[in-house]
Parts: C-alpha cells; structure tokens; sequence
C-alpha cells in the first residue's frame, strides 16, 4: 500500500485520529508493506522531522525530498526497513547486480547540501520552533472564519487549508465543485496583489509557510491574506451587479 501521510495536492485532508494505526493492523494480518510518501510532509512540516512519527505510522518503506535539502539542490531518498530491503535483494540477486537508480543519484554537491541541511536543522533547533510557532499559526487560521468567503478550515501541522464558498452558498454549493479557476482562482490572484502565495486547489486553497515563520510574519501573513479575501470578495460583489 502505497500513501501520504497527508495529501496536501487533494486540499489537505488530515487522517482522523487511529485511521493509520487502524489501517496498519489490517496490512499486517494479510502481510502487505506498507510504503509512504513523505516528500511532501517530511523534515519538520508536522513538527516532527516527519509526518509519520505524529500520526503513529510505522512504514516499512519510505520516500523523502525536497526539505532534505531546502529545495535547493535536487535530490530524494529512499528509506526502507529490513524486510523490504530483502525483497530488494531477491531481485538483485536474480539480475546479478543492484538493478536500481536515480536521475540524481548519489550526488556529491546535493548530498553535501542535504548534510548541512540536517545539520541546520539541529543547530537552529527548527522542529522546536516549529512546534512553538503551530498555536499562532493555528490561530491565524481561525481568525479567518468570520470571512464571508471561508466556509471551513482544516489544520495540520505548519499546513492550513480554506473551504471557500460564494456567500450564502455553502460548502455544498455550486462553487464547491469549481474547478480551479473559479472562487479559488480569484483568491491566488488577489493573493498575488497583497504578496502573498496560496495553492488554489477545486473548492479550496492550502498553504505551508517557511518552517522559520515568526509569530510577527504570521500575523502579517494573516492581515495581508485577509485583505486577499476582501480584494476576491469585492469581484464576486461587482460581478453580481453586473
């Protein structure tokens, strides 16, 4: 089984409580490995270096990118246990060689770069600060829910997402079911305006600011995304009357 701790591309939709430890017991009595995606929750976006030590998920296998290195050098990773590492060796032995490889491969200068990375991590304490700074992020997060716009929000980690609806309509309504281009579209391009940079997803928008975010850039994250808000709510306002 393959799957992401939780799956920001699809709107950010956190497991509920046991739903991994649950699903867990249920690969291992018919002895299925279970194989997870961290590329995008890994290295302290939970507040845990990854998303899987704060959801009890215990993955036989494991992918991990892009924070290894702070995006800024390409490289990725493969984590695996004991016994998916001998199913690794079955084929190897068959073929006579380790038949397996990357574009990136063993790369000295972003190897070099993930090091230091690791390295930052721990000097600067950032899953401390992460973990610190979750509580204001959580509640500039629900400052937003007075929007006319913001039907609901979801939280998870230093992540957040925004249902948003036409006012009156709900989260069931027509702009639920938008693609994106619509409501959420408006949202990213008012975004643009007041500086800042959602992900404009079918009926939502996430967000997942720099694990070094202070409590002082969150609440001007906060003020400039609400008048984002206001800037999509004054189109929608303009083109009813039209």
């Amino acid at each position: 089984m393959i799957a992401e701790p939780v799956s920001v591309s699809s709107g950010m939709y956190p497991p509920p409580k046991g739903y991994f430890p649950k699903i867990q017991a249920v690969l291992r009595k018919y002895d299925i490995q279970f194989f997870c995606d961290e590329v995008v929750t890994g290295f302290g976006r939970s507040g845990q270096m990854f998303a899987s030590e704060a959801l009890d998920i215990e993955p036989d296998c494991m992918t991990c990118a892009k924070g290894i290195t702070g995006a800024y050098m390409p490289i990725a990773g493969i984590v695996m246990g004991e016994r998916f590492n001998q199913r690794l060796d079955l084929g190897n032995e068959a073929k006579g060689w380790f038949a397996h490889g990357g574009t990136h491969h063993a790369h000295a200068v972003s190897a070099a770069v993930a090091l230091e990375v690791l390295n930052i991590f721990e000097r600067r304490d950032i899953l401390g600060h992460v973990r610190r700074v979750i509580p204001h992020w959580n509640k500039m997060l629900d400052s937003m829910l007075d929007h006319p716009l913001v039907v609901s929000n979801r939280k998870f980690g230093l992540m957040g997402a925004f249902d948003v609806a036409l006012p009156g309509e709900g989260k069931a309504g027509p702009a639920a079911s938008l693609k994106v281009g619509g409501l959420s579209k408006a949202i990213y391009e008012a975004g643009l305006q007041t500086g800042v940079i959602v992900r404009p997803l079918a009926g939502c928008f996430v967000m997942a600011p720099p694990l070094i975010i202070t409590e002082s850039e969150i609440d001007e994250l906060g003020r400039r995304l609400r008048s984002a808000l206001d800037i999509a709510l004054g189109g929608v306002t303009r083109a009813a009357a039209e």
